[in-house]
């Protein structure tokens, strides 16, 4: 599927609207690159062009998966649930404030210090597909 980029907060809002706000979905999958890596002369490639790809599944169609990608990854937070907890969004929503994207697993804003008690990434762009 086409990638659909995300730099206005309508197209924000419209991500929300399409999934739903990420009502009763949960998040499949994370992917993380640091944008790094060793040539085949063994040479370090040291530029940093951080990228997250996010797999979300829901309980509904249309469209019932999406792959959301984060580039150029200011922080991202890792916190997985604990073992007899369920991974299941009730919802939340993609933000987008003085330029930055910012998404996290329970309903928080960037600036919330609660936010580091689940699973959140902020980055400086984003775009998705289905």
């Amino acid at each position: 599927m086409e990638w659909n980029s995300v730099k206005t907060q309508m197209d924000v809002d419209n991500l929300n609207i399409l999934f739903g706000n990420f009502h009763d979905c949960c998040l499949k999958e994370l992917c993380f690159s640091t944008g790094g890596f060793v040539d085949k002369n063994y040479a370090m490639a040291v530029t940093s062009l951080p990228v997250a790809r996010l797999f979300f599944q829901r309980q509904a169609r249309d469209p019932a998966v999406i792959e959301i990608e984060f580039k150029h990854v200011i922080q991202i937070n890792i916190k997985p649930v604990k073992e007899n907890e369920g991974v299941d969004i009730i919802a939340t929503q993609l933000y987008f404030k003085d330029g930055i994207f910012f998404w996290s697993e329970r309903d928080f804003e960037f600036h919330e210090k609660e936010k580091d008690e689940s699973t959140w990434i902020a980055a400086r762009s984003v775009r998705w597909r289905v």
